[in-house]
């Protein structure tokens, strides 16, 4: 069962603004909660939604940053997604 709760409904609307870029969950939370707060949330929120197939982790392996993309509702298994290594 999905809750729609107010932070989950934030940000999926903001990766869903921002579908052409990724984000760490650090880049998340600062933006979706300047003061810091529910940092821990947005884990929980980001795990669930890339189980849904709503969002993408992307890792890196030369510098163990993991990012997230937006791929959509109904997921996104029809193009590739690529993600400039020199610029993001």
């Amino acid at each position: 069962m999905t809750y729609n709760t107010e932070k989950r409904a934030s940000l999926i609307s903001f990766l869903e603004k921002n579908s052409d870029g990724a984000f760490t969950i650090d880049e998340i939370a600062e933006r979706l909660s300047p003061d810091g707060s529910g940092k821990s949330t947005y884990y929980r929120l980001i795990s669930k939604l890339v189980e849904e197939g709503v969002i993408k982790r992307i890792s890196d392996d030369k510098t163990r940053h993991t990012t997230y993309q937006y791929l959509g509702e109904n997921g996104c298994g029809e193009h590739l997604h690529l993600k400039c290594k020199e610029c993001g």
